[in-house]
């Protein structure tokens, strides 16, 4: 929680707490990364439907291969991250069955 900050500045908060857990090496231990979801909490929408944006946007972090930001359910890519593999998940179930069982 950044009483202070934007969307932008909580990004990049993010951003940097993503960076330093990845650049954390753990003897006997491949990797560890984060993915973060980020909001700019709205008083204009109650605090339920702030926490499920909240929770949607880690989940697509989680999604659309680890190890990323999304924000306001927009992902955030800083420098020149590519997009390597998208994990199909619940997330994604639109009830499309042609759809569905075509992911």
């Amino acid at each position: 929680l950044l009483n202070s900050a934007d969307i932008n500045k909580a990004a990049i908060v993010a951003q940097n707490m993503r960076t330093l857990v990845e650049q954390n090496k753990l003897q006997g231990v491949r990797s560890i990364t984060a993915s973060f979801g980020v909001i700019e909490y709205s008083l204009a929408v109650d605090a339920e439907k702030n926490f499920t944006l909240l929770d949607n946007s880690l989940y697509l972090a989680k999604s659309v291969g680890r190890n990323k930001i999304i924000c306001n359910g927009n992902l955030q890519l800083f420098g020149k991250e590519p997009i390597t593999q998208i994990e199909w998940s619940p997330f994604f179930i639109c009830g499309n069955a042609i759809i569905d069982n075509d992911h």
